[in-house]
């Protein structure tokens, strides 16, 4: 019997990685999935990412092409890709990320397997030059309802990065977008919205690498080391937005839960959750930051002990 392999579609988001955007785009056409169509769409880069995606389109028929004359950002750039996708699953891909070649091919035999499943996952690397950490899924094979939704609000994994259902991803909106006043969008409202909408598949298997493209690996070691640049800073003051954003998410949280489909008891308790996870994710940002204070203090002392110590004769 002949199996039938439903297409699959990669929104590659493309922004200034002209040194890595190839690397991602050959590790998704090594894949052991036979059909995907990968739709590059890029969000105004100022080098040449633009120029190495329309030679990949030019060469691979199953590769598209699209030129944002604007910078759109992520969340906007997202739902670009998503709205060219015609598969039945749907990724987002990073123009900086690797996958292991069976990535695809396990998640969607999860998603045929799980009809109900709106979306499969995989255990994943994140790496930062010699730096690495595995990241673990802590939800079982499969997973759906109420418990799913406590499991994920207790521990949000990077879930977005997975296989959606393409028709249930639209149905949930796409990748959220608000009027919030920093990035315009939260992934985490993405995985949430899609999850009301039906249930997780996951694989224990390591078959996702993912770039630190931030400072989740080394968070404290240039404040530390006292090497302070431009972007360093601009990224803490974002971290210290994250309690604004946590608002804002909460706000979609409760909301999007009072529209589900879910009985008015269970959304009680998962408005529950909701609530948790708002106060848990603030007192982890309090101490973060307390740990940042106190590295940026120890760092002054140190340089102040050096310059005022005395020259020997």
């Amino acid at each position: 019997m002949k199996f039938f392999y439903p297409l699959v579609s990669i929104g590659l988001l493309s922004y200034n990685r002209d040194k890595l955007i190839g690397t991602a785009i050959n590790s998704l056409l090594d894949q052991s999935y036979p059909n995907i169509e990968i739709i590059i769409s890029d969000d105004a880069s100022s080098d040449s990412s633009a120029k190495i995606g329309k030679k990949y389109a030019s060469k691979y028929s199953n590769i598209h092409f699209y030129q944002q004359k604007v910078n759109l950002g992520i969340p906007e750039n997202s739902n670009v890709v998503l709205q060219k996708a015609t598969g039945e699953f749907f990724m987002w891909a990073s123009n900086d990320d690797t996958w292991h070649k069976d990535y695809i091919q396990i998640l969607v035999q999860l998603l045929i397997k799980y009809s109900d499943a709106s979306l499969a996952a995989s255990n994943l690397i994140l790496s930062k030059g010699k730096l690495t950490q595995s990241s673990h899924l802590h939800f079982s094979k499969y997973s759906s309802g109420v418990k799913l939704i406590k499991d994920y609000l207790r521990k949000p994994s990077l879930l977005v990065w997975g296989l959606f259902r393409t028709s249930l991803l639209r149905n949930a909106g796409g990748f959220h977008v608000d009027n919030r006043p920093v990035y315009g969008g939260s992934d985490h409202i993405t995985v949430f919205n899609t999850l009301l909408q039906g249930g997780l598949a996951t694989t224990q298997k390591k078959l996702f690498y993912k770039t630190d493209s931030g400072y989740a690996l080394d968070r404290f070691e240039q404040i530390k080391h006292n090497l302070f640049s431009w972007e360093l800073i601009m990224r803490i003051i974002r971290y210290l937005t994250y309690p604004l954003l946590f608002a804002y998410d909460l706000y979609y949280l409760i909301s999007n839960t009072k529209t589900s489909t879910f009985s008015s008891v269970e959304k009680v308790r998962i408005m529950g959750w909701c609530v948790y996870w708002y106060v848990r994710v603030n007192v982890e940002i309090v101490f973060q930051t307390m740990i940042g204070i106190w590295y940026v203090i120890a760092s002054f002392l140190k340089n102040q002990s050096t310059t005022l110590k005395p020259r020997q004769k």
